[in-house]
């Protein structure tokens, strides 16, 4: 695995289960595999979220506008 994944790996997924020592082999290569796999579901969940969050918002406005809108045509007739 690339070294800057490990790194980013072991400083966000893995703290809990640092070991003492600093060297690249305090983990296994499989608790980096499940660490980098928690790290890639919680970046997806994040951006999933991001995105919907972002749909809802647009949605809104578009709705929001709408009604004033329609809103306005009826005060004018």
């Amino acid at each position: 695995m690339n070294p800057f994944l490990i790194q980013v790996v072991t400083q966000t997924v893995l703290p809990d289960r640092q070991r003492k020592k600093s060297s690249k082999q305090d983990y296994s290569n499989f608790e980096l595999a499940k660490g980098f796999r928690e790290l890639r579901i919680t970046v997806i969940r994040l951006l999933k979220d991001v995105i919907l969050i972002s749909l809802g918002i647009g949605s809104a406005a578009f709705g929001w506008k709408a009604f004033w809108c329609l809103l306005n045509l009826l005060t004018v007739v």
